[in-house]
């Protein structure tokens, strides 16, 4: 989902005359969306933007999340502050509301953030629900330039993997049990229970050797964070792909071992190499490549 919200019709009319006659420098970490799509909005309404401080400055935005560096907050604040008399200085809020543009606290009403979530459930580490959401179970609703929010169904299946890892399971085994869940039933019915859902293997006949594209996936999973077996993990990964060559997490993670290597040609080819004619592989491809730009990965829990 789109990186900010845009507010109702009453708000967007209010905003279209908002930043007319204005020149708007942000400084600091924006927390609801980047500092590109900020600028984009201010002239969308009629605005200018600019990168620093100067006597034709009108406004300036403050951003949330606080400043990257004090020399940041020093140079731009003091600027505005003893140099440009008529300047106005506002907070990241503010500017979002003559915006149209949807805050933190807003989605807060509907939505549930990452880090309250985290509090609540301390189990959830960032590097395991991230391997939730690689493997499809959970996806946040709303992305914004500092945080990811969920729904309240997603926030119950956050909740039932807190309470098996609190019980000292493996995230694998858990990971098996939601989806056993999932995929048992078209509604999910999140009651306690007083015998969790289990995942049965079925046994086939002895000396039948099996495989699986979520087992080769699991051994490079173990291997990758080891410089020393990385080459191992890649050779699981290509394995898992070899599988079933619509495996997203293996191919995020192999392509992701080549671009850490320095090997952005074949950490391409992982990619597009794979993706075939299949629209939907081919969209998991992107995915693929807008992990490595950002720096997302399938990291071990």
């Amino acid at each position: 989902m789109s990186t900010s919200v845009v507010a109702g019709d009453r708000v967007r009319a209010h905003a279209d005359v908002s930043f007319r006659d204005h020149v708007v420098v942000f400084t600091g970490k924006l927390a609801c969306l980047t500092r590109q799509a900020a600028q984009t909005r201010v002239r969308e309404l009629g605005g200018e933007t600019a990168d620093q401080v100067t006597q034709r400055t009108t406004l300036l935005v403050v951003g949330d999340e606080g400043f990257l560096s004090k020399i940041d907050k020093s140079r731009k604040l003091r600027t505005a502050e003893r140099r440009v008399p008529r300047i106005e200085i506002i907070s990241e809020e503010s500017f979002c509301r003559r915006a149209g543009i949807s805050t933190a606290g807003d989605l807060k009403q509907t939505l549930y953030p990452l880090r309250d979530i985290r509090k609540l459930y301390p189990e959830l580490r960032e590097d395991r629900v991230r391997y939730l959401e690689a493997h499809g179970l959970v996806s946040p609703r709303v992305k914004t330039n500092a945080e990811r929010f969920y729904d309240f169904p997603t926030l119950l299946v956050l909740r039932q993997a807190h309470q098996d890892l609190a019980e000292g399971r493996p995230l694998r085994t858990v990971v098996q049990s939601l989806r056993g869940e999932h995929a048992g039933q078209l509604t999910l019915d999140f009651a306690p229970r007083s015998t969790p859902a289990r995942v049965v293997a079925f046994r086939r006949p002895s000396g039948e050797k099996t495989e699986s594209a979520e087992e080769w996936f699991d051994r490079g999973f173990e291997l990758d964070d080891d410089p020393a077996t990385q080459s191992e993990a890649q050779r699981a990964y290509e394995r898992a792909i070899e599988l079933d060559p619509q495996y997203v997490p293996a191919l995020i993670n192999l392509g992701n071992l080549h671009y850490g290597a320095g090997r952005p040609d074949e950490a391409a080819r992982a990619s597009s190499g794979r993706s075939g004619k299949n629209p939907a592989t081919r969209r998991r491809a992107s995915t693929w490549r807008m992990c490595c730009t950002t720096g997302t990965s399938t990291r071990r829990p």
